[in-house]
């Protein structure tokens, strides 16, 4: 299963190339932490350590700045991305072409609309990345646990999101400075993995301050047991 993402961008080709294809770029919008190069035959290992993810991207081919595809395997299926920048005005035209699993099509699509906007963060505002992950564990249908995640939203201190990607994910902005998402991750026998992230590329900007808004949303939604997290 495939689908393709095309977007103009204000950042220039080089720039979106290094947000893609060098360690600490990719923690500034894609990861946690991460490790490795982004040159052909070589390895990139990304992990968000607060949900528990992990992954290690195979470099297929890489052609600075206008061209990079990697690849991994995901329970058995084998995965990839291809990334085409053009130059257009003074940013660039992005293609992203996506090949995996069709039983995760609508996850995995979302989950890209949802990174592609915090690229947009990323390359608007640059630095270092911090964030703060709280996360709980529900059950029911996707689309019930995304609604409590929508309702206990609309509950909150948190403003309307800009951006709404159903039933896996939305985004919205707490103040210039900080922006927050709200995530619907599936899990085993009908359960899901709910988590509030705020984060900032201001280093001036204490997160701790805002760390109860997204506590209040994922205790709504999830119950009172979570996990929280600063990095």
């Amino acid at each position: 299963c495939g689908f393709v993402f095309v977007a103009l961008c204000s950042a220039p080709a080089a720039d979106l190339y290094r947000a893609w294809s060098a360690a600490d770029a990719l923690c500034g919008w894609l990861c946690e932490l991460g490790d490795g190069e982004g040159w052909t035959g070589s390895r990139l290992r990304l992990s968000g350590p607060s949900l528990g993810k992990e992954i290690a991207l195979e470099v297929i081919e890489a052609w600075p700045p206008t061209y990079l595809q990697l690849a991994t395997t995901i329970a058995g299926t084998r995965v990839s991305q291809e990334l085409v920048l053009e130059p257009e005005g003074s940013g660039a035209k992005l293609v992203l072409r996506h090949q995996g699993s069709a039983d995760l099509a609508q996850g995995t699509e979302n989950g890209w609309r949802l990174r592609l906007r915090l690229l947009d963060y990323y390359l608007e505002r640059g630095g270092r990345r911090r964030v703060v992950t709280v996360a709980g564990t529900t059950t029911g249908s996707a689309h019930d646990a995304f609604i409590r995640l929508v309702d206990a939203r609309r509950d909150s201190a948190a403003p309307t999101p800009v951006a709404v990607f159903a039933p896996d994910a939305l985004c919205g902005e707490l103040d210039k400075d900080t922006v927050y998402t709200l995530r619907r991750f599936p899990l085993s026998s009908g359960s899901h993995l709910l988590a509030g992230q705020l984060m900032t590329w201001n280093d001036d900007v204490d997160l701790e301050t805002h760390r109860n808004v997204v506590e209040a949303i994922v205790a709504q939604a999830a119950g009172p047991a979570m996990t929280s997290t600063i990095h």
